[in-house]
């Protein structure tokens, strides 16, 4: 049976789309529903985008999109009758057309399995308090740490904690980047950050972006240098040096981790950039080019091919990037993978970061050879 129904008609005299859901198990239906995509950085519970009575009337959006039905959070997602996860949706967006979706099912969660031991969980601290909230931290410590009392490791901060780790509330699907680190014995320490929630898009986002806001980017990465770093130098014995200090995050984060690279360059070495939403703030392209870094600074970027409404704009958005950080003027050693019908999903990221934290990891050991 086909997932969805797709009817378009023309309705005179009106500019807007409406959505309508058919949902064939009411039952495991979230409270509320809600759009979320590509349109609008992928944020679960965005009001602009609830449906009413499982129908949505939008004012505008792309001609082309790629989205999910999904609850108040991403752990709430459209999924196939059997509960498994299914592709993003992409569809052709007409004014005064009538989107009909067939929803089947809905994502299991996962069996609750306790977290690693080697996963610490600090969800309440009153010294990282972001925005009058706590903002949690899930720290990774490789088996190495409890044997070797004096050695300091070099760490990656990760944006989008809550879909890192297995054991932890977040997404369905986890990058699972513990039991990858685990597998490939590296002595790193992972830090995962917690976004914002609905706050998400502002809190990742450099710049506001005409139709969707945002722009708060540069205070969150204050907060991670004078609050989140402190606090765990003083709990962990993490690494001060700017060459063994990394950041990363994907879509919106991967967006966040390229402007953090840039705009405090003496307190990271390196970034992950996984599938970044260049597209939201295209001043960073700009910002980029005209950047007078001197230092040695490792980027791995990461898109699929076959990622958001429009992928050959996503991938040249990527592509051009390379191109300005390996001008002959620039410091930046910077790896670009596109990858083969990967999609914008934690699957993907997950499947795709032990081959990034390898290299990252390779990078950091020759520029330390090299000193």
């Amino acid at each position: 049976m086909r997932t969805f129904l797709l009817l378009l008609f023309s309705i005179s005299g009106f500019a807007q789309t409406e959505i309508r859901l058919r949902i064939l198990d009411s039952l495991g239906a979230p409270p509320e529903l809600f759009l979320a995509g590509d349109f609008n950085g992928w944020e679960a519970g965005d009001e602009k985008y609830h449906f009413v009575d499982q129908r949505l009337i939008i004012d505008s959006m792309p001609d082309i999109i790629e989205f999910k039905v999904v609850g108040k959070s991403w752990a709430e997602v459209e999924a196939t009758k059997e509960g498994k996860p299914i592709a993003n949706r992409k569809r052709i967006i007409r004014a005064g057309a009538i989107l009909e979706l067939e929803i089947q099912g809905w994502e299991k969660p996962p069996k609750q399995i306790p977290i690693a031991e080697n996963i610490y969980s600090h969800l309440n601290e009153k010294d990282l308090v972001y925005g009058g909230q706590s903002k949690a931290l899930w720290v990774y410590l490789p088996a190495s740490y409890k044997l070797e009392n004096n050695k300091v490791y070099p760490v990656l901060y990760l944006m989008d904690g809550q879909n890192l780790f297995l054991g932890v509330d977040g997404s369905a699907v986890k990058w699972q980047v513990g039991k990858s680190m685990d597998s490939l014995k590296l002595d790193f320490i992972v830090v995962g950050i917690e976004h914002g929630g609905v706050k998400r898009i502002h809190e990742l986002s450099p710049y506001p972006n005409p139709k969707y806001g945002g722009g708060g980017a540069d205070s969150l990465l204050i907060f991670i240098q004078k609050q989140v770093q402190p606090f765990l130098r003083k709990h962990y014995r993490i690494s001060e040096k700017r060459e063994q200090n990394f950041i990363g995050g994907s879509s919106l984060g991967g967006l966040f981790a390229m402007n953090a690279v840039l705009k405090a360059n003496d307190t990271f070495g390196g970034a992950l950039v996984f599938s970044p939403s260049y597209w939201f703030n295209p001043e960073l392209a700009l910002y980029t080019s005209r950047y007078s870094q001197k230092k040695r600074t490792f980027v791995y970027q990461l898109m699929g091919s076959q990622e958001g409404s429009d992928p050959a704009k996503n991938i040249a958005l990527v592509n051009n990037m390379a191109t300005i950080m390996g001008a002959p003027d620039k410091p930046w050693v910077c790896k670009t993978k596109i990858a083969a019908m990967g999609q914008h999903s934690e699957s993907f990221w997950q499947q795709e970061f032990p081959e990034a934290i390898l290299w990252l990891n390779s990078k950091m050991l020759e520029n330390e050879g090299e000193e």
